[in-house]
Order: C-alpha cells, then structure tokens, then sequence
C-alpha cells in the first residue's frame, strides 16, 4: 500500500533518486528543498512519512525533525546521513526517527521506510 512521504533533500538530484525509488514502490511522494520549505508543505497536508538529508541549509534535518514531531508527536521521520554514526541515538528527538546513511543502496531505502511503519 503507497504511503504519502515528503522528501526533505537541499540536492535535486537526490531529491530526485529517493522520488524515483519510492515512487517505484507505489508511494505518492513530493519532494522540498529546505527545511523551512518542508513545514510550509507539511502545513498544508499530512505525511506518513518525512524523509530528510540531515545536511540542509539553514536548518538541519535534526532541526526540522523536532519542528516536526511538537506540530506532530507521533510523526513517522527519517533522517537520512553521511554520518549516520555521528548521530547518537539520544540526540535524536525519538527513538523512532529512523537514521538512514549516505549514500544508500535501494535495499537500505527500502528497509528504512518498512522498519519506520512496522507495527502499524
């Protein structure tokens, strides 16, 4: 079943790859350049899922992972990283923003989304 996932990447190319892969997955996805770009869509309708690059400009994917979770607590996100390792998990504002390093085989994408809706 397609999943409505938003898609937070400041690289249209890669912006572009995770459309390709998760849209071959069945699911409607729409894509923002900005974290601050993400909260205006997210305003304007709800995800199942939020996909971010943690390197964004101006506000990082962490950053806009909090933003996210007081408008939503429950708010299914992954943080996608270079450095994934760099990223504690305490850091993190829930344990169930899922970390996804960079770059990524569609396997790992594949995963990442099943593991963030599993129980659901």
């Amino acid at each position: 079943m397609g999943r409505r996932i938003l898609v937070v990447d400041d690289d249209p190319l890669v912006a572009l790859t995770f459309e390709a892969l998760l849209s071959e997955d069945g699911h409607q996805v729409e894509t923002a350049e900005s974290g601050e770009d993400a909260l205006a869509k997210f305003g304007a309708g709800s995800y199942d899922l939020v996909i971010t690059d943690q390197g964004l400009p101006r506000m990082t994917g962490m950053e806009l992972a909090r933003a996210l979770r007081e408008k939503v607590p429950a708010q299914r996100i992954i943080l996608a990283s270079g450095s994934p390792q760099a990223l504690a998990k305490e850091q993190l504002p829930n344990p169930d923003v899922y970390l996804l390093g960079k770059p990524f085989i569609p396997e790992e994408l594949k995963a990442a989304v099943e593991r963030a809706f599993a129980g659901t």
